[in-house]
């Protein structure tokens, strides 16, 4: 783990020869100062004079024994251990400690009054060796996430292990994606399923037991929980909350139609729903409407008529609150938002354009681009699209990728087209591997399921249940 500084230059390396170096130079020659802490507890501080040795292998070193003592015994856990090597401006690496940690005592224990001395490994604390091996733009399946492995219906439904019309959420600090599948006849379950992507072996879990008895086309089923639903883009992660919420649901579980304008969350620490009504109902009925989250505040498109723009304030009061602040042009059914922190503003991928949508007290359509080309046949609405930022090396870089939409694809691979934020011309990516397929009709909509993992570097498409990742 480093911080935002390093980690750029860290990032914007090819090689590991390169990244230990970008590293060290980060760091640089002046005083570094050691921590080490069990959980919170400071059990050492030192200090040595930098620059610490880039290894031909990528390693980070230095051969000196710090000045400081230990001031607190104890045995090295990596599950609960951590090792920050900081600089006198703020930056800094960390990682795990112990056995299987980043980082290690050669001692085995800590002795109170002895001193340190230092080696390091500069992989970012968290990042598999799965994703450190993974070679550049290239698709490859995560083995053992089939989704379907630990999906259950209350009645008993086979149908109920698609992904029909639904999106995903991602909890960014531990790189966590949260599905919630249904609607319609498509099941009955409303479970929370959520796949860890910082582990050695990624694995669907099943976050809590679906309701029963149930009550279709309702909002919640006789025990308060919400009903399952088409999840749309209406499902999002909320960081500073920790909470999964719905903002308006759609096409609820049954045959019918019924659209309803709670806000629903679930909370991952307890595996329990919050009560119904804990949130403000939405202003209006979402169906198929364009969501993004901005530092935990919810923009939405579609309430009051497609054209609104409507904003969910994460910090108003306790529950949070609902204003209509802006107006938009009028699009068709499921376009993709998707935030630029470089521009400060939300793109919206609509069919066979792009709106820009700036970000002030009011959100206004401020232009309009065609990007169509010999590819905008399969840009269209229901896709998912996500930005990747400056830094990592890779034709991605600074741009929006955007993924194509199953029902014109009929098992076709999958390709991601790579849309540039300023002439909005679109390419399509070189990328090796097998490609993913999506099969056609509602479980083709990829919706929110594409998703830069910043903290790993990744590309993360979820397509079917029954296949990896």
């Amino acid at each position: 783990m480093f911080d935002p500084q390093t980690l750029t230059a860290y990032a914007a390396a090819s090689t590991p020869v390169a990244r230990a170096q970008a590293v060290r130079d980060s760091l640089g020659s002046g005083t570094l100062t050691v921590e080490l802490r069990d959980g919170e507890t400071l059990v050492y501080s030192g200090t040595f004079a930098g620059p610490m040795t880039a290894g031909g292998d990528g390693s980070l070193s230095a051969d000196a024994l710090l000045s400081g003592l230990v001031g607190t015994a104890g045995t090295p856990n990596a599950a609960t251990w951590t090792c920050r090597i900081r600089n006198g401006d703020g930056r800094w690496i960390e990682g795990s400690f112990g056995p299987g940690g980043r980082f290690t005592f050669s001692a085995g224990s800590l002795t109170v009054g002895q001193a340190v001395r230092l080696g390091v490994s500069i992989a970012p604390a968290g990042v598999p060796s799965w994703v450190k091996s993974a070679p550049l733009m290239t698709w490859q399946t995560l083995p053992s996430t089939r989704c379907d492995s630990v999906m259950i219906d209350p009645t008993g439904k086979t149908t109920s292990t698609g992904f029909a019309w639904c999106g995903a959420a991602l909890k960014i600090d531990g790189s966590e994606i949260f599905m919630m599948t249904g609607g319609h006849d498509d099941g009955y379950s409303n479970s929370i399923y959520s796949l860890k992507l910082k582990t050695e072996s990624p694995a669907w879990v099943r976050r809590n037991e679906p309701s029963y008895p149930i009550t279709s086309n309702a909002s919640h089923n006789p025990d308060g929980t919400p009903t399952t639903c088409h999840t749309y883009w209406n499902i999002q992660f909320n960081q500073s909350r920790n909470l999964l919420m719905w903002f308006g649901r759609a096409a609820i579980q049954g045959n019918g139609n019924t659209n309803v304008p709670n806000v629903d969350a679930f909370d991952p620490v307890t595996n329990q729903y919050l009560p119904a009504g804990t949130f403000p109902a939405a202003p209006g009925v979402s169906v198929d409407r364009p969501i993004v989250m901005i530092d935990d505040d919810c923009y939405m498109q579609g309430f009051g008529g497609q054209a609104t723009i409507s904003k969910w304030t994460n910090s108003d009061g306790e529950f949070g609150s609902w204003e209509n602040i802006g107006r938009g042009d009028v699009f068709s059914a499921g376009p993709a938002f998707v935030h630029d922190p470089a521009r400060n503003r939300i793109v919206r991928f609509d069919r066979y354009r792009a709106a820009l949508l700036a970000l002030g007290e009011t959100i206004t359509i401020t232009s309009s681009d065609d990007y169509s080309g010999d590819t905008a046949d399969r840009v269209r609405e229901k896709c998912s699209a996500a930005y990747v930022p400056a830094g990592a090396g890779t034709p991605f870089d600074d741009r929006y990728v955007v993924t194509e939409f199953g029902s014109r694809l009929s098992g076709d691979p999958v390709n991601l087209h790579v849309v540039h934020p300023d002439t909005f011309a679109v390419t399509v990516a070189a990328a090796a591997g097998t490609k993913p397929t999506l099969s056609s009709g509602g479980s083709g909509a990829t919706y929110g399921r594409l998703m830069y993992i910043d903290a790993l570097g990744i590309i993360v498409l979820p397509t079917r249940p029954t296949e990896n990742v």
